[in-house]
């Protein structure tokens, strides 16, 4: 379906951007000493023949060249590609810009492709498959919704922290503590005093994912961000509810939303996130209502022990990849009353893709926004990473175990008290205490 795609695309554009995974058969043998200690957990990496990868960057070079020189291209037209494809194509610029983007810890290059490069690239030994990359990728917006609490800023605890059962934790001692939670996002206000001390690494990400830059401090291009990385791991703040689900975790944040090509500065993210060695990720952006382009990219990620917690998408008539994928744990959003919020993603009413696995506190949830202050927002987005916050405990009590492992206590801990189908809740509503003891009797088996 992807390569097909991406040959439409081509034919349609002249061009097309294409993720080439590389073949395993041609890659160097695993070796021990080539592992990372990922927590307590060993994450071996892939060692690629560093030939082959100079290989294909020579055969996208030979095709932009021979593209540039034959004019196919109506430079004039530069507004219905990419940035990436515009940077390349740019009749202004007299050297070509980087054209692949190869990261290795996922096993794939990323660039511009055309049709003389396409062929060369299926019958090239190095190249596993081929597929196409969607334009449309992009942030899971929140839901407007009039009926908003903000009288929750009176209580200690925010409601869908405490529904979670993230207290029962607390008083055992578990914050998340020394447990590192990818976060790609919009960005963080890492000056709010919910988060001064929260984000150990920040990246922004350019939007051809070549340049992949720290910085100590920098703003939110929306609220999203700021909003998701508080009810992750936000602290305790004099005067404002916890809105934090594991207030001891530390996050490595990327920005890669909004501004221009998502599908590239999410690559560029999730090596950020394999490279941190963070264990757990929590990621709020979709394409609707199916698109199979990141399935290998998500199972890449749970081999090297990164559990990616996914939103599912706001629309009850539709959802989201990779939300509605099989291979990520998939997250719909309830209400105070354990009832599925009206917006959240359902597969069976689109008929493509899965549906979530589990459901979370996804509506009038509280939590932190730029410039210091705490608003309530509503969203699929908002139920991830009360999730995510809950693995990072977990992981916290059990830190030899897997992220199939954590996946499973979480899951096999929920209930579903108002009875609905499991099209549209999943496995129900976690609990937090039921999920830490699953997991020990998991555990405890190996």
């Amino acid at each position: 379906m992807s390569i097909e795609k991406l040959k439409d695309q081509i034919k349609d554009r002249g061009a097309a951007n294409a993720i080439v995974c590389i073949n395993p058969v041609t890659m160097m043998p695993y070796d021990t000493s080539n592992s990372t200690l990922v927590g307590k957990v060993s994450r071996i990496a892939p060692m690629i023949d560093r030939k082959l990868v100079s290989e294909l960057s020579g055969l996208f070079n030979f095709g932009w060249n021979e593209l540039r020189a034959s004019g196919a291209i109506d430079t004039k037209q530069l507004s219905k590609y990419t940035p990436l494809l515009r940077r390349l194509l740019d009749a202004k610029q007299k050297t070509p810009s980087q054209n692949m983007v190869y990261f290795p810890l996922l096993g794939i290059a990323y660039g511009a492709v055309n049709q003389l490069v396409l062929e060369k690239l299926e019958t090239n030994r190095a190249v596993d498959d081929i597929q196409s990359v969607s334009d449309s990728l992009g942030l899971i917006q929140p839901v407007p919704d009039e009926d908003t609490d903000d009288g929750q800023q009176d209580k200690e605890v925010a409601w869908g922290v405490e529904r979670m059962g993230a207290p029962q934790l607390w008083k055992q001692g578990l914050t998340g503590k020394d447990i590192l939670v990818a976060h790609m996002d919009t960005g963080v206000d890492t000056t709010h005093p919910a988060l001064s001390d929260v984000v150990i690494s920040n990246r922004m990400v350019s939007i051809d994912g070549q340049d992949v830059s720290e910085q100590a401090v920098y703003s939110d291009s929306s609220s999203h961000g700021t909003h998701t990385a508080a009810t992750i791991a936000g602290r305790n703040v004099a005067g404002q509810p916890l809105v934090g689900m594991a207030p001891g975790a530390s996050l490595a944040s990327a920005t890669v939303i909004n501004g221009g090509d998502t599908f590239a500065r999410l690559l560029a993210g999730l090596e950020f996130a394999l490279a941190a060695n963070a264990r757990i990720l929590s990621i709020s952006l979709g394409i609707s209502p199916f698109d199979d382009s990141l399935v290998g990219i998500m199972n890449t990620l749970r081999t090297q022990q990164l559990l990616p917690i996914v939103a599912i998408g706001n629309d009850p008539m539709s959802s989201a990849s990779p939300g509605n994928y099989t291979n990520v744990l998939s997250v719909g959003a309830t209400d105070k009353g354990d009832r599925v919020a009206p917006f959240s993603g359902s597969a069976k009413m689109s008929g493509f893709g899965a549906g979530p696995t589990l459901c979370a506190p996804g509506k009038n949830i509280l939590s932190a926004v730029p410039g210091g202050g705490y608003k309530t927002l509503n969203g699929s987005s908002m139920a991830v990473p009360h999730v995510a916050g809950l693995a990072a405990m977990l992981l916290e009590a059990e830190p030899y175990a897997t992220s199939d492992q954590i996946q499973q206590a979480i899951v096999e801990s929920c209930s579903n008290p108002a009875n609905i189908s499991s099209d549209r809740i999943g496995a129900g509503i976690p609990n937090a205490l039921k999920a830490l003891e699953r997991l020990r009797e998991i555990y405890s088996r190996r």
